[in-house]
This record gives structure tokens, sequence and C-alpha cells, in this order.
């Protein structure tokens, strides 16, 4: 039986993938043949994580779930990424810094790790200036799949700005 507490890889278990700010998914919501499937995809997500976990040169940082198993609630209408997330198909990761804040540039180079090694169908390294004070966030969308190397995307507020490679976006401050 395949519950939250089973092991997917090593010290990371479906948990890990449960229970997404602002969504707390539990397996209980789906069927059998779902959890099957939700299990199998988070396997492939499994491995990305536990590829940046176990490899020194990013001793500083930790790769997070920010978005995983997405539970859709009663009448509401979804679409888009919220489809894959329902089956881990999708899974939405920050890179963290020893301070507990996302760090970009560490992002950027997780992203380009994980496009030469990391089970994936898409990555797309996700920028934004949606913050309250207008500063720029990171995050690294995967779908997983069962081939390597396939989609790389650059994405800046929602706009895919760079297809078949990843860019490193700073935002400066206008000079007077």
């Amino acid at each position: 039986m395949i519950t939250s507490k089973t092991q997917l890889a090593e010290g990371i278990s479906i948990g890990t993938f449960l229970g997404s700010k602002g969504n707390q998914a539990t397996l209980e919501t789906f069927e059998e043949a779902q959890i099957q499937t939700i299990h199998d995809n988070l396997k492939k997500q499994a491995y990305n994580l536990e590829l940046i976990k176990n490899e020194t040169h990013f001793w500083d940082i930790r790769m997070v779930v920010s978005e995983g198993i997405y539970s859709p609630q009663l009448e509401e209408q979804h679409g888009g990424l919220n489809i894959d997330k329902e089956t881990g198909n999708v899974i939405v990761f920050k890179v963290i810094n020893s301070n507990g804040v996302v760090d970009i540039r560490r992002t950027f180079d997780v992203a380009n790790y994980l496009q030469k090694f990391g089970n994936y169908d898409s990555i797309t390294l996700d920028y934004d200036t949606y913050k309250a004070d207008g500063s720029l966030d990171v995050q690294i969308i995967i779908q997983a799949g069962i081939q390597r190397g396939n989609v790389i995307l650059t994405a800046l507020n929602g706009i895919h700005i760079s297809p078949d490679t990843f860019l490193e976006i700073e935002l400066t401050k206008a000079t007077e």
C-alpha cells in the first residue's frame, strides 16, 4: 500500500511532495490507480531532488518543493500545469540558501546541473517580479518523464523568453 510515508529515494517520501502552501493535498483524495501514477511520477521527481542533495557542489543550498501535488477543490475549474500537478508529473522547486531565502544565482546553477544529469521532459527556469516590493524571484518547474534532456525554457512573469537555453536574469535599479 502506498502512503505518504512511502520512500521514493533515500530520505525522500511521498509526503515531501504533499501539502504545498495554500493547497494541502492528501493521498486520501485520490483513487488507487491515481495513487500508483502519482507514485511513479514522484519517483522521477525524487531522483532530481536526490541528485542535488547528494552533489557536493550544492552543499550550501537546499532544493525544496514549493508546489507539489495539487488537489483541486470541488467545482474548481483548473487547467494548465495544475492538471499535471495532480499526478506529480509537474513539481515546482525553490533553491534555498543557508540564510533561508531563495538564491537566484544558485537556482540558475541547479537548473543547469539538472539539464545535464536530471530526469525530465522539460525544465523551466521561471523568474517573476510578482512580490509586493517588485523584487526578483525564481523557481524551477520540472515536468518529469522517461526522456532525458527534452525541453529547456526560461520564463519571466509567465512569458517564455528563451527556448532551448537558460538565461540568468538580474534586475538592476534605474539610475537617475
